[in-house]
């Protein structure tokens, strides 16, 4: 097969690919606003995940609520882990 080339040669360009394609085939005909606002959820999420799990962590106002402890887990029979 050979070496395959990236499409893009920097994170700058590939953020801007990836806009793009995102604007181009979910934000068509989307106002201005509402573009802008798709763009910065896509450059927060790719340039800085920590702050888009707390975001969405306190978007959902789950977090400290609730606490999930396994007791014990069955296995069925003929099951391989």
């Amino acid at each position: 097969m050979g070496i395959i080339a990236p499409k893009t040669t920097s994170r700058l360009e590939r953020l801007f690919r990836e806009l793009a394609r995102r604007l181009k085939r979910i934000a068509w005909g989307w106002s201005d606003k509402v573009a802008t606002n798709l763009s910065k959820m896509i450059m927060i999420k790719q340039y800085n995940p920590e702050l888009w799990k707390e975001y969405w962590l306190k978007k959902l106002g789950i977090q400290g609520n609730f606490k999930i402890w396994v007791q014990s887990i069955t296995v069925p029979s003929g099951i391989n882990i």
